[in-house]
């Protein structure tokens, strides 16, 4: 006898979805390490990598659930090595460990996390301090170890303010937005190859679109609500790719005249002409701009012809990059991602104050809750860590945004100078790095954590965007994804840290000497 085919919908609560995904991964885990060898299991897969055994990533694995559910959570004292005080890769190095000794300290962390899923609601929040924020609850620890393949429906609702239904809802400044129709698919793509307008390009199998795009979007504040930006002039650096092209794509969509600041003349140049195949008519061009020389920063302000500028946005970066130093001898991450936009804000003041209307946004990182900057070695002499370093210096960027914004204050200008962070998005600042020094594990990994976990270059571009273009950004204000590492723009918790007026008068003081920029528009 024939049966049928058609079997009834698999029916469970949100919280027995959630951790089936987890048990899931657990149990591959499980299965790759039944009957492994001690050699093997300690065995390096690339010279260049010897910490990435199966053992290594056992024991990173238990690490990360003690972090996220113990540490993070419950707020327990750490259990292992902390990120930002430990060697790199700290939590991998198990060198003399038996190896069948780490799937049962494995899967008794693993029995540990299940017990507080079991004992907490989905919407409570972390109690470590640095972790306490609205969107941060034990739904979504659980929701960032899966990942939902392309076309299927959304299942849960990641919050009450990130509701998927047709519902009113808030925009980042808090103000409540009426319910409205589903607004289209994201229908444009700037990557190379991508042609036509209004046209979503054929994409290959596999790749991965923005959930805010693939969803019907109600939940805040989208491209569709960018405002009309004719007339208006904008410089843009690091808009070859990423962030920065979508950025400057989609300003020259609303009919914004956008420079393309970029180091590369190659890449600025095809960037230009993927943004004019986008939107024909597009007045965009090319300005080269080095951040890591000075006189790059120079020459390019000396040659900006328009007598006014309405938006500056301070995209371009450089993350985690083994040591180095830019032209004057500064800390590669330090000079680029701060010093060399301190320096351009400061050379086009002029323009801006002249301009009504006029924004400054610079682009930071969630990553800067890591690290304050350090007065006493701005240049990491004493002590190179990567990772600190990238976040020091963009704290440096909500420093100097702070500053900024107090000093344009009492000089009586009402330029805004805002900041933004893009989440967790998928570009090319995450590989960088790893790809400089040849180690083709961590880039791997990188590529990994890219396709399963961060959004699209077009979602991270979102608060960006809101904080250049949206009505009544404040001055000084922080935007960022809703869930920190996606979601619609909404208002971003920051460190206290970058709130310091004393600390950013001295990072301006000092960024001044390094860089022989005084701002003299603000002073008279």
């Amino acid at each position: 006898m024939a049966l049928p085919r058609a079997r009834p919908p698999f029916v469970a609560d949100e919280r027995t979805r959630l951790l089936g995904r987890l048990d899931m991964q657990r149990a591959i885990v499980h299965y790759k390490c039944e009957g492994l060898a001690d050699a093997d299991a300690h065995r390096s897969a690339l010279p260049t990598s010897p910490l990435m055994t199966v053992a290594g990533i056992v024991s990173h694995l238990r690490w990360t659930e003690n972090t996220w559910f113990e540490v993070l959570f419950l707020g327990r004292p750490a259990d292992g090595p902390r990120f930002a005080e430990s060697p790199e890769d700290a939590d991998m190095r198990v060198e003399g460990v038996p190896p069948a000794r780490l799937p049962e300290e494995y899967e008794r962390q693993c029995a540990i996390s299940n017990d507080i899923i079991a004992a907490h609601a989905p919407d409570e929040t972390g109690r470590h301090p640095d972790y306490t924020s609205s969107a941060a609850t034990l739904r979504r620890m659980l929701s960032t170890w899966w990942r939902r393949p392309p076309g299927t429906p959304v299942t849960w609702t990641p919050s009450a303010n990130c509701s998927m239904g047709r519902g009113a809802t808030t925009d980042p400044a808090g103000r409540t937005l009426a319910a409205r129709p589903a607004a289209p698919r994201h229908d444009q793509d700037y990557r190379a190859g991508a042609t036509g307008q209004g046209v979503a390009p054929a994409r290959p199998p596999g790749d991965r679109v923005a959930e805010e795009y693939r969803m019907p979007s109600t939940t805040g504040w989208t491209r569709h609500d960018i405002p009309d930006q004719s007339g208006r002039t904008a410089v843009v650096t690091g808009a070859n790719n990423g962030i920065g092209l979508v950025t400057a794509g989609e300003l020259a969509r609303r009919g914004a005249r956008v420079l393309l600041a970029c180091r590369s003349g190659a890449r600025g140049r095809q960037a230009v002409e993927r943004i004019r195949r986008q939107v024909p008519g597009a007045e965009v061009e090319f300005r080269p701009l080095d951040l890591a020389d000075l006189s790059s920063v120079r020459a390019f302000a000396e040659s900006y012809a328009p007598g006014t500028l309405d938006l500056l946005v301070n995209n371009a970066g450089v993350m985690a990059l083994p040591y180095g130093r830019t032209a004057d001898g500064f800390e590669t991450q330090f000079g680029i991602n701060h010093l060399g936009h301190f320096a351009l804000t400061g050379l086009l003041a002029g323009k801006l104050l002249h301009t009504p209307g006029a924004r400054v946004v610079t682009v930071s990182s969630g990553m800067h809750a890591l690290a304050n900057v350090d007065m006493g070695d701005l240049n990491s002499e004493r002590r190179y860590r990567r990772w600190v370093a990238y976040a020091r210096s963009k704290t440096a960027n909500l420093l100097f945004t702070h500053e900024l914004a107090r000093r344009l204050r009492e000089a009586g200008s009402e330029v805004v100078a805002a900041a933004a962070h893009p989440g967790y998005a998928a570009t090319g600042l995450q590989t960088a790095g790893a790809r400089m020094e040849g180690r083709r594990t961590a880039e791997r990994l990188a590529e990994l954590g890219n396709r399963v976990f961060a959004q699209s270059a077009e979602a991270g571009a979102l608060p960006t965007l809101y904080a250049a273009t949206a009505p009544g950004v404040r001055p000084d204000s922080f935007t960022g994804p809703r869930l920190g590492l996606r979601g619609a723009p909404a208002p971003s918790r920051r460190a206290p840290w970058t709130l310091d007026h004393a600390a950013g008068e001295r990072l301006w003081v000092a960024s001044e000497q390094l860089t022989g920029v005084t701002y003299e528009d603000l002073k008279g």
